[in-house]
């Protein structure tokens, strides 16, 4: 696993950013009692989601305030996957773009204030699947798109690339885990102290993430540090370790055990013969070819996306025990196909949920290595906000004046070479 570098540094108990331009901190800085707006894109494997958060401009220098208690602060709506343009770049700025602008603009009317809207896009496991070509190809044509929008996009070809780039399995996992500590309230220097910071989970649709402050020292693979730097000021470092597992998100995860049932004649006969009642055994190394996870004892598990999800399906709500969990998809798996119609009657995507809901279950077990009576947090929302990664994303690009002009207030980009 790549080495990554962090460093963070915190202000009035925010995080504090950098890396946009003085044009558009000074036009922030001139608006006074009035709202403004960032855009995240999330291309995701499953889709595109458009996030807008709605923010109190930035004042004395500082950075923007997310009153995240406010049913305003953030809006959302999913669109095509980014991914799925692999074939027909051409078709980005009509089939996917255009309806993105719409309906930024049926938000944010005023154009003076969409040329103040900082819009980025971050691409995920659906687009690392990809080969190089065809992702620099979308990457290319979305910076083009996006640099030609009303909306605020950096001029400078290197920045560009930093507002508009694929981000990597352990980026994404780092930072889901700094947006949920943050929106938790875990990320100041007492609870840091206290080692009060969660351990983040992400079941996606094509790979996994999973970060947490490591309490052993960093594990050397390779002479390549499995560990990240987080400098915080006023005192010393922490570490931050993230894992990604591409390919064991639900959708390829599904792909590939539906793959391997076809590929076998013998199966291909069972299927097809509705009255025969013979099991079909797929053998699927979900364990990662036997290694486990260890994650920090007595640490709170927060898991989101498709973990949630299913516990969702399940009829959990903002927290499950694993055994708890587990007797419900034993009584789930119990039941013929007849009778799990009859229980969800008119819930959509039913086959994928079914598998979903064991997948995760076998995840969360066999590599995150779960102990039956671990309590799993999955909220569908921190107050207001859904915990993903983008507002970490977003927030770091957006910065502070302070930062450009105070050496004392300067931090590096993560992940920055």
């Amino acid at each position: 696993m790549e080495s990554i570098y962090i460093i963070l540094l915190f202000l009035l108990h925010l995080i504090c950013f950098i890396n946009t331009t003085n044009d558009l901190i000074q036009d922030l800085l001139d608006i006074e009692d009035q709202k403004c707006y960032a855009v995240a894109l999330d291309a995701g494997s499953s889709g595109t989601r458009a996030n807008i958060y709605n923010i109190d401009c930035f004042k004395q220098y500082y950075v923007p305030n997310l009153d995240y208690r406010s049913s305003e602060v953030q809006k959302q709506k999913e669109f095509p996957r980014l991914a799925q343009f692999q074939t027909k770049v051409n078709l980005l700025k009509v089939d996917l773009f255009m309806p993105i602008f719409n309906y930024l603009n049926s938000i944010i009317e005023s154009p003076k204030t969409r040329k103040r809207t900082p819009i980025m896009l971050g691409a995920t496991a659906g687009m690392r699947l990809l080969t190089p070509n065809q992702q620099q190809y979308i990457i290319n044509e979305s910076i083009t798109i996006l640099s030609q929008s009303e909306y605020y996009f950096p001029n400078d070809p290197k920045e560009q690339k930093k507002w508009c780039q694929i981000i990597t399995g352990p980026q994404e996992g780092a930072y889901l885990w700094l947006n949920m500590n943050y929106l938790l309230g875990n990320l100041n220097m007492e609870n840091l102290n206290k080692q009060n910071t969660v351990t983040t989970i992400d079941i996606g649709g094509a790979s996994s993430q999973v970060a947490f402050v490591p309490i052993e020292n960093r594990v050397e693979k390779n002479n390549q540090n499995m560990d990240m730097d987080i400098i915080l000021e006023k005192m010393d470092y922490k570490k931050l370790r993230s894992y990604t597992f591409l390919g064991f998100g639900v959708n390829q995860a599904r792909y590939n055990i539906i793959k391997s049932v076809i590929s076998n004649s013998e199966n291909i006969n069972l299927v097809q013969n509705k009255k025969n009642n013979e099991k079909i055994n797929v053998y699927f190394p979900c364990a990662n070819n036997g290694q486990k996870i260890k994650l920090p004892e007595n640490h709170q598990i927060y898991a989101v996306s498709n973990a949630s999800d299913s516990a969702k399906f399940l009829k959990f709500k903002r927290e499950f025990k694993m055994q708890d969990y587990y007797e419900k998809l034993e009584y789930l798996y119990q039941m013929n196909w007849q009778q799990v119609n009859l229980q969800f009657w008119g819930d959509k995507n039913l086959y994928e949920k079914v598998f979903n809901a064991a997948y995760v279950y076998t995840l969360l077990q066999e590599v995150y290595n779960l102990k039956y009576d671990q309590i799993v947090n999955v909220p569908d929302r921190v107050d207001t906000i859904y915990p993903g990664w983008d507002l970490s994303y977003l927030m770091i690009r957006i910065g502070n004046k302070n930062s450009q002009h105070d050496k004392n207030y300067h931090i590096q980009d993560p992940y920055e070479n």
